[in-house]
């Protein structure tokens, strides 16, 4: 397709983890690249709990980064979906523990 890279949307709300991702494949380090992935899945599953982008903004609120509200037709997310997320970004320390 001629891309020499992409953008994770998931790495807006946890570049850091992304980034180590990436870092990890290229030093070699394969099984410590994988350990990454799988630490970021559960994000990158919650991404699925609405419309693109208000995971990912709400992702950035609960971590003290006011991004605005999603405009129609686009929904927030409901207030159990904001707990799921909350409970995945504490998961990651993006977030303290309640």
């Amino acid at each position: 397709y001629g891309a020499a890279g992409a953008i994770a949307s998931c790495a807006n709300v946890a570049p850091r983890l992304v980034a180590d991702i990436y870092d990890k494949y290229q030093q070699g380090d394969m099984a410590g690249a994988l350990e990454a992935q799988l630490r970021l899945n559960p994000l990158r599953i919650a991404c699925s709990m609405g419309t693109f982008p208000a995971v990912i903004k709400e992702g950035l609120v609960q971590q003290g980064i006011p991004v605005g509200k999603c405009l129609d037709p686009i929904a927030e997310l409901r207030p159990e979906e904001k707990e799921k997320l909350r409970a995945i970004l504490e998961e990651l320390a993006l977030i303290p523990s309640s």
